[in-house]
């Protein structure tokens, strides 16, 4: 269980919620609070910092290096939130060999589905390579190819 005294005693700020920490206090004092929830919260604090770094790789056009941050996401929710399954698993690493940039479960996990990054000249083959090597795995997915937008936004 998270101890908000015992993890504040090594830090000088106000820590209401895990948001509030740095990736690297948290790293440097994890192991004050119970290794179940530090295990949790490492998956958290990090999809944080790859977030706010996350921003700035799209802004600079960096596809290559935020696409490493949505591999990494899919391993700390795999390893430290133990939310994933080992179709969506297998589903990631296909996303890799078939040549994506990046891959991750989507939605809250135990199930669901996966979304992985491409470029869009590559998008339909790398797609067609994830639905045919996991037939070969036994899996029968689907895949869609998604083009981003903007943002949900208010409208006056």
């Amino acid at each position: 269980m998270y101890n908000k005294q015992v993890a504040e005693q090594a830090i000088d700020y106000n820590i209401e919620a895990l948001r509030d920490i740095t990736l690297e206090d948290f790293e440097a004092s994890k192991d004050k609070i119970d290794a179940e929830a530090a295990q949790r919260a490492t998956h958290i604090v990090w999809e944080i910092h790859r977030v706010e770094e996350g921003m700035d790789l799209l802004a600079e056009g960096k596809l290559e290096e935020f696409g490493q941050y949505l591999f990494d996401s899919h391993e700390t929710s795999r390893v430290a939130f133990e939310n994933s399954i080992p179709e969506l698993d297998t589903v990631v690493n296909v996303a890799k060999e078939a040549g994506a940039l990046g891959a991750r479960l989507s939605s809250g996990g135990w199930g669901g589905s996966a979304c992985a990054l491409a470029h869009a000249d590559k998008a339909d083959e790398i797609r067609k390579k994830i639905i045919d090597i996991c037939k070969t795995k036994g899996l029968e997915p689907t895949a869609e190819i998604i083009i981003p937008s903007q943002g949900a936004q208010i409208i006056k």
